[in-house]
This record gives structure tokens, C-alpha cells and sequence, in this order.
């Protein structure tokens, strides 16, 4: 028994976001198109800011909020909702997004200026 996040509603960027709840685990898909899997318990890949899950395509970090680390252990023999709206939150690899494949390709050829299409 435990937080379940079954029934629970996900946002992404302030927007509704489609995801696929099943115990403490979320699977969805980053911006980029890659599956990412969240589990929402303690030292887990996303449970919080400080666990965060690192895209392998992209690179960008995510992790749910409320955070694992703020609401603490579920009540025992209890299955329960952490919170009615969990947040999936985006942390950037770097200052800046990640550029598409493409825009990198067009920036190392010599005959594309940077903003045109490759």
C-alpha cells in the first residue's frame, strides 16, 4: 500500500497532460518524443527535484510536484492520492533548450545561415 497516482490529474507547462498512471509509477512522453517512466516513491527517478529523471534523448530533467520529499511516507495500509493535480516540471540540460537534430546539421554546414532550413 502506498501513494497511488491512479485517478489523478497530470499538467505539463500549465496545460493538461496525457500520461499513463498505473501505483506510483507514470509513463509519458517527453517534448522531444521520448518515453519516460516517473515512480513517485522515495530515492525513485523523478519522485522529486532533488531524484530528477534525465531524458535520454533530450537531456532535459523532470520530476513530479508536489514532490515525494514534501509529502513524506503514505499513510499505512492505505492506498491514497498524493495530491488531486501532480505537475510534471522540466528542467533544461543547459541555459538554453536543446536544438532538433536538423538545427544543428544546418548550423555545421557552410552553405546554411543560421534560421534557415537545412
Amino acid at each position: 500500500m502506498g501513494w497511488t497516482l491512479d485517478g489523478v490529474s497530470f499538467e505539463f507547462q500549465g496545460k493538461p497532460t496525457t500520461v499513463c498512471a498505473d501505483g506510483n509509477n507514470v509513463a509519458w512522453c517527453c517534448p522531444c518524443g521520448a518515453p519516460d517512466l516517473l515512480v513517485y516513491q522515495s530515492g525513485r527517478k523523478g519522485s522529486c527535484a532533488s531524484e530528477p529523471r534525465k531524458c535520454e534523448k533530450c537531456l532535459s530533467e523532470y520530476w513530479l510536484q508536489p514532490g515525494y520529499d514534501a509529502v513524506g511516507e503514505p499513510p499505512r495500509n492505505k492506498k491514497v492520492n498524493p495530491s488531486e493535480t501532480m505537475t510534471i516540471v522540466r528542467r533544461l540540460s543547459g541555459p538554453d533548450e536543446v536544438k532538433p537534430k536538423s538545427y544543428l546539421t544546418a548550423l555545421s554546414r557552410k552553405d546554411v545561415q543560421p534560421g534557415e532550413q537545412a
